[in-house]
């Protein structure tokens, strides 16, 4: 943007210029403005895919289609823990590595 103020200049100085190019592109655009403005008529568009069928099909069929699961792998030295049960939450660190979300300062 800084080399901007050479084209805000410009412009100032032939503002007349500038105007009426703007005026010229502003009366080329009215023909296309109707055309623009009416409805696109969707029902005549052939909207049958294989694609929208299948996704069709897994949100009827599938009824956990938008449950999301995720899956926690721990990593411990079994060695060093007197019980090697489970996990608690406690226990588990952030991942910190690429693609965590963590942003590095």
């Amino acid at each position: 943007m800084g080399g901007f103020d050479s084209v805000a200049d410009l412009l100032f100085e032939n503002r007349k210029i500038s105007h009426f190019v703007i005026f010229l592109m502003t009366l080329l655009m009215i023909p296309g403005l109707p055309i623009s403005l009416t409805p696109a008529d969707i029902e005549s568009y052939d909207l049958e895919s294989p694609e929208l069928t299948a996704a069709r099909v897994i949100q009827q069929d599938f009824t956990g289609n938008g449950i999301m699961v995720g899956y926690i792998y721990s990593v411990r030295e079994v060695t060093l823990i007197d019980d090697p049960g489970p996990v608690s939450w406690e226990e588990i660190q952030p991942y910190s590595g690429l693609f965590s979300g963590i942003e590095d300062p």
